[in-house]
């Protein structure tokens, strides 16, 4: 079983009333912080494990390079920079905060 760093869960994917025993939905957005000892194939097949979980967007951190890569199931991951915005279309519109908000 996989433990990102960090996970968000909307209201659309947790059922009204009680959870069901047993039942813990996937996140929308995960978020992981690359650390020395994680090896980009090791990154990779999370990211292809949080997918098949249906994760719509998985954030990577890498403190090393200053940047963030965002990836989703359909698309090329995208690298944003220190000195760019993080925006996050595919779970939140409107969202977008500095990635040096991150690194602090």
């Amino acid at each position: 079983m996989r433990g990102p760093d960090v996970a968000f869960y909307s209201f659309d994917r947790v059922p009204r009333g009680p959870m069901p025993k047993g039942y813990w939905p996937s996140p929308e957005l995960i978020f992981e912080v690359r650390s020395p000892s994680n090896t980009w194939r090791e990154i990779n097949a999370k990211v292809g494990e949080y997918f098949k979980a249906g994760v719509k967007a998985v954030c990577v951190l890498d403190p090393d390079t200053e940047s963030v890569g965002v990836y989703t199931p359909d698309e090329f991951p995208r690298r944003h920079t220190a000195d760019e915005e993080l925006t996050l279309p595919e779970v939140f519109p409107d969202f977008r905060v500095p990635v040096r908000e991150f690194l602090g």
